[in-house]
């Protein structure tokens, strides 16, 4: 059975940011199992995890089969990007 509670909520009762609420349900929905298992293992962080969810399947599975330091660089690499898109 599913309870559906609002993000802030959640955030709320976990004592963590609505923006790491987001963050895990965007690893959830589009994030592959293996990038899952990543952040499940606690090897990756939630945040950067649903930075490289943004890419395809295909792509986060070969950043995830290149190891932690690559999953990070990545994450890097599209926050830089999705910030030069704001200015």
């Amino acid at each position: 059975t599913q309870i559906c509670v609002s993000q802030p909520d959640a955030a709320e009762k976990l004592n963590v940011s609505t923006r790491a609420v987001q963050s895990a349900a965007a690893v959830q929905r589009t994030g592959t199992p293996e990038l899952q298992a990543k952040v499940d293992a606690g090897e990756v962080s939630v945040s950067a995890a649903a930075d490289v969810a943004t890419l395809t399947p295909e792509e986060q599975d070969e950043v995830v089969a290149r190891g932690e330091k690559e999953i990070l660089a990545k994450a890097k690499e599209i926050r830089a990007r999705k910030a030069k898109k704001k200015k």
